[in-house]
C-alpha cells in the first residue's frame, strides 16, 4: 500500500524529474505548493525561448483526486509572455495529456493549412496583375519559352532566396555555397562565351540545373538538415511565432523553384516595360 502511495504522492523534486524526462526541450519552473494543497496539487511552467523572446509556454498541473487517482492538465500558449492560452487537455498520465495536446495542434495545423492553400491558389498573383494586359499567368512561366541569363543573374537570385528562406539572418557558409554553385552551373548549363557568358534558358531548364547542382554542393545540402539533428518529419508553428531556428531548414525544392520563378518573372516584367 505504501508503495502505491509513493507513486501517487510526489514532491516538487520528483515532479521536476518527471517533467524533464518527458519534455526536456522546455526550461521548467516547479511552483511551490501552498501549505493546504501540499502534494495533492503540483504545478509547473515550462518555456522555450530565443534570446529574450519567449517562443512557447507550457503549463502542467498534477492533481491527486479524492479517490487517489492522478489527473494531469496541460495547456500552452505561443509567442510572448502574455500570449493567450491556445488549448487545454486533461488525462491520467503526463505523456497522454501532452500527446493529446500535440494531436489537437496537428489537426488544427492541417485544417488551417488547407484553408490557406485554398486562398493562396485562388488569389491572383501580384505579377499576374501587372501582366494582365498580356494575359500572362503564373503557369505560363513554366513553358519552353527561353530568356537570356548570365551566371551572375542566377547567383544573385540564389543568394536572395537563400537569405529569404533561411531561419537565420544569413545561412551558414553562404559564400562557399555561392562559389560552389558558380563552379557547378557551367557543368549543367551551356553559357555562350560569344554572348558574354549568357545562356538562353527556360523555367524547366533553370529548375532542373539547380536541383542537379544542389546535389553536388555539400554546403547547400546541409541547409536541408536541422542543426539540432531532430528527425521529426514536420515542425509546427502558429501565427505568432516561428520554429526554433536550429529546428528549421531551407527547403531546397522550394529554393530552386523560387529562383526559377524570380528569374522568369524579372524577364517578363522587363519585356512588359519595353513594350510600354
Amino acid at each position: 500500500m505504501k508503495k502505491n502511495q509513493c507513486k501517487v504522492f510526489i514532491n516538487t523534486t520528483e515532479f521536476r524529474k518527471e517533467l524533464i524526462k518527458v519534455m526536456p526541450g522546455y526550461l521548467w519552473t516547479v511552483h511551490r505548493p501552498s501549505e493546504f494543497t501540499k502534494s495533492y496539487l503540483l504545478s509547473a511552467t515550462g518555456i522555450q525561448s530565443s534570446g529574450s523572446n519567449r517562443l512557447s509556454t507550457l503549463q502542467i498541473i498534477r492533481k491527486v483526486k479524492d479517490d487517489k487517482t492522478i489527473e494531469y492538465t496541460a495547456k500552452s500558449s505561443g509567442f510572448g509572455l502574455r500570449s493567450p492560452w491556445l488549448s487545454e487537455y486533461t488525462d491520467r498520465t503526463l505523456k497522454r495529456v501532452l500527446r493529446s495536446l500535440q494531436n489537437h495542434y496537428e489537426i488544427m495545423a492541417n485544417e488551417y493549412r488547407k484553408h490557406a492553400c485554398a486562398i493562396k491558389f485562388a488569389r491572383v498573383n501580384r505579377v499576374e496583375k501587372l501582366l494582365d494586359e498580356k494575359e500572362v499567368i503564373f503557369p505560363v512561366w513554366r513553358d519552353e519559352k527561353k530568356h537570356l541569363f548570365s551566371i551572375n543573374d542566377i547567383l544573385g537570385a540564389f543568394a536572395m532566396w537563400a537569405v529569404r528562406q533561411s531561419p537565420y539572418t544569413c545561412p551558414n557558409n553562404l559564400e562557399g555555397a555561392i562559389k560552389g554553385l558558380s563552379w557547378e552551373l557551367p557543368k549543367h548549363l551551356k553559357f555562350d562565351s560569344e554572348r558574354f557568358d549568357f545562356a538562353e534558358l527556360s523555367w524547366d531548364e533553370i529548375r532542373k540545373a539547380l536541383d542537379e547542382c544542389f546535389d553536388c554542393i555539400d554546403f547547400i545540402k546541409l541547409w536541408n538538415q536541422p542543426i539540432s539533428g531532430h528527425d521529426a518529419p514536420f515542425v509546427f508553428c502558429d501565427r505568432y511565432s516561428k520554429p526554433i531556428p536550429d529546428d528549421d531548414i531551407i527547403d531546397l525544392d522550394a529554393l530552386s523553384r523560387n529562383i526559377s520563378h524570380s528569374l522568369i518573372a524579372e524577364r517578363l516584367l522587363e519585356e512588359d516595360q519595353i513594350a510600354k
